[in-house]
C-alpha cells in the first residue's frame, strides 16, 4: 500500500485513490464541497 500525502488546496485527480482529511477545520478559502474527502476524522486531527 503506497501512501501519498497531497494539500487540500491541490486540485483533486483521478489517481488520488481514497482521500483523508487531517485536519479539525475545513481549509480557509475552499468550501467542504470542493475538498472532495472520503473520510474526514475530525476528532483524530491535532488539536489547535
Amino acid at each position: 500500500m503506497e501512501i501519498r500525502i497531497k494539500r487540500a488546496y491541490e486540485s483533486p485527480s483521478n489517481d488520488d485513490g481514497y482521500r483523508i482529511l487531517v485536519n479539525r477545520r475545513c481549509p480557509r478559502g475552499i468550501s467542504k464541497e470542493k475538498v472532495k474527502v472520503d473520510f474526514w476524522p475530525k476528532e483524530l486531527a491535532p488539536l489547535t
